[in-house]
């Protein structure tokens, strides 16, 4: 797209020409690049339940309670071998449903 650029020889100030400098790209850009507003639904990994969910906030608040209690510490080995059995639960499921899967069809 070309630009005709003389409306800005005649201006008299400098703030004119700035400001319809300004507005021409900003159209411009506008036009090119419009804002496209997108959503995300869901963040969390596909193995993560409420229930775990729900883990973590505590594991989080007895964190910023106080970083060296016990039950900080507790919740945190809770909170990892919970995450490891649901992500090995998730994937097995993903390999049986594979198996069983007719790959001739």
């Amino acid at each position: 797209m070309r630009m005709n650029w003389t409306p800005l020889l005649r201006m008299n100030s400098c703030e004119q020409i700035v400001h319809h400098f300004y507005s021409v790209i900003t159209n411009l850009l506008d036009y090119y690049m419009p804002v496209v507003r997108t959503t995300f639904n869901n963040l969390s990994k596909p193995w993560v339940t409420k229930i775990f969910e729900q883990l973590v906030r505590r594991r989080q608040r007895a964190f910023f309670t106080s970083k060296t209690s016990l039950l900080y510490h507790k919740l945190w080995n809770k909170v990892n071998s919970v995450a490891a059995s649901l992500r090995k639960k998730y994937y097995v499921r993903k390999i049986e449903a594979l198996h069983s899967v007719d790959a001739h069809s």
